[in-house]
């Protein structure tokens, strides 16, 4: 069910609380925009290095929204216990999981997820394709419009 709502490269970061993963992304992001300086500026060799990290920080932001959002693909009440969030093998979902995610969870992603567009041309396409394509997901689960 969370492999249907939307994984990138078929795996997921699994986090000992929503905090965490926030903070880990924050770093990502932060790791990211080093890199791109670094590509911008430098020669062939440091470029492409920074460049292939850059796509792996991109892939761990991606493998976060999982554990983010599990399998919503739509609005729902943040005391449903209903979805499915990916666990550790042999381990449940903590409880408290289900209220974090569900309040915050992808608001806590629309960050870094914007700030990884921001070097979309060190990006592979997929890449940029699942980001642009979580953004309408997050703003169906949290109900965000687009007002006239």
């Amino acid at each position: 069910e969370v492999l249907d709502a939307g994984v990138n490269n078929h795996y997921c970061h699994i986090y000992s609380h929503t905090s965490v993963c926030s903070t880990w992304n924050a770093w990502r992001v932060q790791r990211t925009r080093i890199l791109g300086l670094l590509a911008d500026y430098q020669e062939i060799e440091l470029k492409d290095d920074a460049i292939l990290h850059i796509q792996r920080l991109a892939d761990d932001i991606h493998a976060s929204i999982p554990y983010m959002l599990g399998n919503k693909v739509k609005p729902g009440k943040m005391h449903d216990m209903d979805y499915v969030y990916p666990s550790i093998p042999g381990h449940s979902v903590p409880a408290s999981h289900y209220h974090t995610a569900a309040a915050y969870g992808g608001l806590n992603l629309w960050v870094p997820m914007r700030a990884i567009l921001d070097y979309r041309r060190y990006m592979r396409g997929d890449q940029i394709l699942f980001t642009v394509e979580q953004f309408p997901r997050i703003m169906k689960l949290y109900d965000v419009r687009i007002s006239q």
